[in-house]
């Protein structure tokens, strides 16, 4: 299924209608010609570059944004301004370039915690008496 045939179903618009709007800038189109195209893996007809652009400009259609980030999850917190200057303090002291770094060392910290409190907590609940210690590194 091409986007074309997507766009048009979600704008509700008829094929003939489509080929009526099409007809100023491509004279000789039809709704046959129309209806043919947008079903490329049938026929092998598509749509030239530039009728793909004024479909998409009748329907309203837009590409979806894909995020192309190596590390797409945004986390944000809010801090008071004596906050702030610590940690700013506190990044340059570990020499970290950026707060983003800071804060993902920070997270990391967090989480191999976590890890270390969840391994503990698994010790205990399987020997009632004696905790045994499982370092996660």
């Amino acid at each position: 299924m091409s986007w074309q045939k997507d766009a048009i179903a979600a704008a509700r618009l008829p094929v003939r209608e489509l080929a009526q709007r099409l007809k100023p800038a491509f004279p000789r189109i039809s709704a046959p010609a129309v209806s043919v195209a947008l079903n490329p893996g049938e026929s092998g007809v598509t749509f030239t570059p530039s009728a793909s652009k004024a479909i998409a400009a009748i329907t309203g259609y837009k590409r979806p944004r894909r995020d192309k980030r190596r590390c797409p999850v945004r986390i944000q917190a809010r801090l008071t301004e004596a906050d702030a200057r610590l940690l700013n303090k506190a990044r340059e002291t570990m020499g970290h370039a950026t707060i983003n770094d800071a804060l993902v060392y920070a997270l990391h910290l967090y989480i191999r915690e976590a890890q270390k409190k969840a391994a503990g907590a698994e010790a205990t609940a399987t020997d009632g008496k004696t905790k045994y210690t499982n370092a996660i590194i």
